[in-house]
């Protein structure tokens, strides 16, 4: 059996970033449109619909309205974000870099989400058995020994499995989505997971740099949102976030694209 490849961490990573900044005109094209209907969904509602009317009272409608608005930027989250994804991916891997006015929702990106959804399952599935049989095992083995307290342990126990248990799982299936995206004839979950042998820890890892990347700029957003609000300022702060939001996404695509190709020998980092 063949030597799995090494993913380079930290070359990887800062590779993501640069191909990022570097074609940083064509990720604005990528992100614009559905960034730019973000932004009108979300503040259209912080500027013109979310007032109580002159007499103090809301409308009947006005509870249901901030779930509507974010049920529909929810949508319009997933269905961009999956087009951007499956657009990076592809022009990664195969050079494509065609481009419309922004990218294009269609069979790819389609097909990105159902795997999406599938790999979700497959993660879900085992989770569920261990956090339900581990409970269990918690609460009859705290009323065994009559203490809260180990059944409080042993639920933390579970808990953290139940963590890991879901990112082992999800970086080992994680290289069937820019396959997806961008290939004729995508890789099967069982490759996914013998191109990663080897290289868990490695793939958690590069996960953890990019948040411990992103972290600040969402804490600078939440201690900004109340002054700039205060200031009437509450919508540029949106595009801010909205555009922050699908550069790190962007860099997460680009990080899978180049991981993949590098495992599969297709794309040295």
């Amino acid at each position: 059996m063949d030597q799995p490849r090494k993913l380079p961490v930290w070359r990887t990573v800062k590779a993501a970033y640069g191909d990022v900044l570097r074609h940083w005109r064509l990720a604005l094209r990528a992100v614009g449109l559905w960034a730019a209907v973000l932004v009108l969904i979300e503040g259209g509602w912080a500027l013109f619909l979310d007032r109580t009317p002159a007499g103090g009272l809301p409308d009947a409608g006005a509870a249901a309205r901030p779930l509507l608005v974010g049920l529909l930027s929810g949508l319009v989250w997933v269905l961009g974000s999956a087009a951007v994804a499956a657009f990076w991916h592809r022009r990664i891997l195969h050079g494509d870099a065609r481009l419309g006015v922004a990218a294009p929702f269609g069979r790819r990106a389609v097909r990105y989400l159902v795997v999406l959804g599938l790999i979700g399952l497959f993660v879900a599935v085992p989770v569920f058995m261990l956090a339900l049989f581990g409970g269990l095992f918690g609460v009859m083995a705290g009323m065994a020994q009559g203490s809260e307290g180990f059944a409080a342990g042993a639920g933390t126990v579970v808990g953290v499995l139940v963590v890991a248990l879901i990112c082992v799982l999800f970086v080992r299936m994680q290289l069937v989505l820019p396959s997806v995206a961008a290939d004729e004839r995508p890789i099967t979950l069982g490759e996914s997971f013998r191109l990663t042998r080897g290289n868990v820890l490695r793939l958690l890892f590069s996960l953890f740099l990019q948040f411990l990347v992103a972290l600040p700029f969402g804490f600078a957003i939440g201690a900004l949102a109340a002054p700039l609000a205060l200031m009437g300022l509450e919508v540029g702060l949106l595009i801010v976030s909205t555009l922050a939001n699908f550069f790190f996404l962007l860099v997460g695509a680009a990080w899978l694209s180049l991981a993949y190709g590098h495992l599969s020998g297709r794309v040295p980092v």
